[in-house]
C-alpha cells in the first residue's frame, strides 16, 4: 500500500518530503496559488522580467502548464523549485518559485540550449 506522499509522487510532476518540516513539493499547490492570483513577484524577478522582456502572463502560462525540473529544499530564503514550460507562443522559460504557502516568483529566464538538454536537464559539460 502506498503512503499518501508516495501516491502524490506518482500523480504529480514532482514530489519531495523532508522528514523535518514535512515539506511537500508539488506543482498542484503552486498552480492553485497562481490561478487564484495568490502569488507575488520579487524585486529581482521584476527586474529580470523587464530586462528579458518576459511578461507576467508568460510566467503564469509556464507555471500553470510547466513541470518542476529542479528542487531547492535548502534555498537561502526557504524551499524553492525551478519550473520549465513553454508560453502560448512556444517560448521556453525557466521560473524559479518559492513554495506555498507564500508563492513568490524569484527569477525567470530563457534557458540556454548549450547548458540544458531539452531545457529540462543541466548538461554536465556546459561551459
Amino acid at each position: 500500500m502506498l503512503r499518501p506522499y508516495e501516491k502524490h509522487h506518482r500523480i504529480l510532476t514532482s514530489c519531495r518530503m523532508r522528514h523535518l518540516g514535512r515539506i511537500i513539493l508539488d506543482i498542484k499547490s503552486i498552480r492553485d496559488a497562481v490561478e487564484k492570483q495568490n502569488h507575488r513577484f520579487s524585486n529581482h524577478a521584476i527586474e529580470r522580467m523587464a530586462e528579458r522582456k518576459i511578461t507576467r502572463q508568460e510566467i503564469e502560462q509556464v507555471i500553470t502548464r510547466g513541470e518542476i525540473i529542479e528542487e531547492y529544499p535548502e534555498d537561502k530564503y526557504g524551499p524553492s523549485c525551478l519550473i520549465y514550460g513553454d508560453t502560448d507562443i512556444g517560448r521556453p522559460l525557466h521560473v524559479q518559485i518559492s513554495l506555498p504557502p507564500k508563492v513568490k516568483v524569484i527569477t525567470t529566464y530563457e534557458p540556454n540550449p548549450q547548458e540544458w538538454e531539452n531545457y529540462r536537464v543541466r548538461k554536465t559539460n556546459a561551459q
